[in-house]
């Protein structure tokens, strides 16, 4: 049980870390464009 609430939180973590890494080239994008 505790080892799939691991990794319900390893996923979680890593969707928000991937989020975070999409915004921020997306922001860079947009910088460089305008």
């Amino acid at each position: 049980m505790e080892s799939i609430i691991n990794t319900y939180v390893f996923i979680i973590y890593s969707l928000y870390f991937y989020i975070n890494l999409i915004n921020l080239l997306y922001n860079l994008v947009n910088k460089l464009s305008f």
